[in-house]
């Protein structure tokens, strides 16, 4: 069971829960709070993040984790771009990111994260 940190301003925490029983989920409305709870979670492996949030945005998250020494054990931490991808160059977020998942969150989700985490 893998520990993944769902970041995302809308709140789907319950529903992935409901859905996906085989992962233990941590929530975080967005990158500020997810920045907390990731250093209170350090066994953390898979990070589901929105780009588009209030407060602090995916983009921003991300900065902060490369910038940041405090971070420097999520280096090997798998990321999954989570949104609706419409308004995105997809390209410039597959660069980014281990795998990219387009909103609604469902049971599908389980399949990205086992896939993030077999390689």
């Amino acid at each position: 069971m893998a520990k993944v940190l769902v970041i995302d301003d809308l709140n789907c925490i319950e529903e992935l829960q409901n859905c996906i029983s085989s992962h233990e989920f941590l929530f975080a409305p967005n990158g500020k709070e997810g920045l907390d709870l990731l250093l209170k979670n350090r066994d953390t492996e898979v990070i589901c993040l929105d780009c588009n949030m209030p407060i602090m945005d995916g983009y921003q998250f991300l900065e902060e984790i490369e910038r940041n020494k405090d971070y420097d054990f999520c280096r090997n931490i798998k990321k999954i771009s989570i949104g609706d991808f419409r308004l995105f160059d997809i390209t410039l977020i597959k660069e980014i990111f281990d795998a990219v998942y387009e909103k609604p969150l469902t049971s599908k989700l389980e399949f990205y994260i086992n896939l993030v985490l077999s390689e």
